[in-house]
């Protein structure tokens, strides 16, 4: 992407003006949703509201068009009919306007001739010079900014992870996710059809975004794969890049077909391509979540090695299997270290301890848990520690004595709490505070770990 439009995409989702065109007072449809939206979000700037049927919406005064705005206007949500889509897109050229989102459909994803419709908004928006973000498009989300351009009124924190999704309801699938695991946003794409920008020219944005540290990307299929890979390859020399690749079967590629005109392609070729370009490559929502969250929070490993500790042991052999499947290397403690853990813990040699680290009952309160965690860390015997506890009613959890240490040793920790929600509450914002990412299952810790432990293999060439 060169200079003159990555500054245009800047632009664009950082705007200073917004008019809603097609903004509705009926509050099933698309432009109703859309001025909850951007209205609720707190946006600083000044909003016009369009639609001749209209005088007032929401208590706001509704404009004509957008000639009859008569101030300037950076960027324009599209919320009408298919037809009226291009002729809308002639009047912001008119008026000198290079932002568009339109969240209409009817175009490729439909066939027939939403195709050629399709090919014409291309054809208009680049004779116009307007960057064109969709169609068939959730929209976007600056939670910097703040402003919420989307259909979906719905407050997201901000933060680091920016996540560009082809389909509105897996992008909505994934932020719900982010909300209940604290995660906070940079910038959330809904991309749509792509008609004018691809995924390449979103991710090269985002890897000079100065708010964004990781970029999540779930894909379904691209018309241009090469510039794709390129673009993360580029990507990842400055942030880690997650993808997941949706669409792998012959019946989910049609339907991506037909969701956002994503050609799917072999999942052979887009597993390999992946794994060549270096990205965190994942296969569902909860990894992808817990691959970001991970590498949102916490710092790189400086080498492959894994340290697992728990005090009951299934949760532990879960996460050592997938580790083990993803090639990282589990090493073994050495009699030094064992006998220092056995006197610190007081283990009495009657447990056998391996890597995963087993403490048993001697470890189930936070003092001794705590103490083993020190002595590992001292030990320096892992690059990465996957840590697993049951919270329980009667123990307290080791949360306070491992945010000290982990404020004290900075070594890349994710930890496993085996709790209800309302324990968690309580239990994972000390811990993440100071980039140790917590998770519900000893899965999605397992995942977060291979993340941290892949972009630091990467990094460190």
């Amino acid at each position: 992407m060169d200079h003159d439009r990555r500054d245009l995409l800047r632009r664009t989702l950082n705007p200073r003006s917004v008019a809603i065109l097609g903004a509705s007072s009926r509050s099933l449809s698309v432009g109703y949703s859309a001025v909850d939206s951007v209205l609720g979000s707190g946006f600083p700037g000044p909003v016009y509201l369009v639609n001749p049927k209209y005088e007032v919406i929401h208590g706001q005064r509704c404009f004509a068009s957008l000639r009859a705005v008569g101030a300037p206007i950076d960027l324009v949500i599209i919320a009408l009919r298919k037809e009226q889509i291009i002729p809308a897109l002639r009047e912001c050229g008119e008026l000198g306007i290079r932002s568009v989102l339109c969240m209409s459909a009817g175009f490729g994803e439909s066939g027939g001739g939403g195709q050629a419709l399709e090919d014409e908004l291309r054809r208009v928006a680049e004779e116009l010079g307007i960057l064109l973000i969709g169609p068939n498009t959730l929209g976007f989300h600056n939670p910097h900014l703040p402003l919420n351009a989307t259909f979906w009124p719905k407050k997201l924190p901000a933060g680091g992870v920016a996540v560009l999704s082809q389909s509105g309801g897996t992008g909505v699938n994934v932020l719900c996710a982010f909300l209940a695991a604290g995660v906070g946003i940079s910038t959330f794409v809904g991309v749509g059809n792509r008609t004018v920008l691809e995924f390449h020219d979103y991710i090269d944005y985002l890897a000079e975004d100065d708010a964004t540290t990781v970029i999540g990307v779930v894909i379904e299929g691209v018309r241009t794969a090469r510039a794709f890979i390129e673009s993360v390859r580029r990507a990842l020399a400055r942030k880690p890049v997650v993808v997941w690749k949706v669409g792998s079967t012959d019946v989910a590629s049609a339907a991506a077909l037909t969701h956002t005109g994503g050609i799917a392609g072999a999942r052979e070729l887009w597993d390999a391509a992946l794994r060549q370009s270096g990205a965190v490559a994942v296969g569902g929502s909860s990894e992808f979540v817990a691959a970001c969250k991970a590498l949102a929070l916490a710092p790189l490993p400086r080498g492959p090695r894994v340290c697992v500790m728990t005090h009951t042991s299934g949760p532990s052999i879960i996460a050592a299997d997938i580790l083990a499947r993803h090639g990282w290397p589990l090493p073994e403690l050495g009699q030094p270290l064992i006998d220092t853990l056995d006197r610190t813990v007081k283990l009495g040699g009657l447990v056998l301890l391996q890597n995963p680290i087993d403490l048993s009952s001697p470890g189930a309160s936070a003092r001794p848990w705590c103490d083993a965690a020190e002595v590992l860390f001292q030990a320096d015997f892992a690059d990465a520690y996957l840590f697993i506890f049951n919270v329980h009613k009667h123990f307290r959890a080791p949360t306070d004595g491992l945010r000290r240490l982990c404020e004290m040793y900075r070594k890349p920790v994710v930890v496993n709490y085996l709790a209800d929600a309302d324990e968690m509450r309580h239990e994972a914002p000390p811990l993440q505070a100071v980039g140790v990412p917590v998770f519900h299952t000893p899965d999605e810790a397992a995942h977060a770990t291979h993340a941290l432990l892949r972009y630091g293999n990467l990094r460190r060439g």
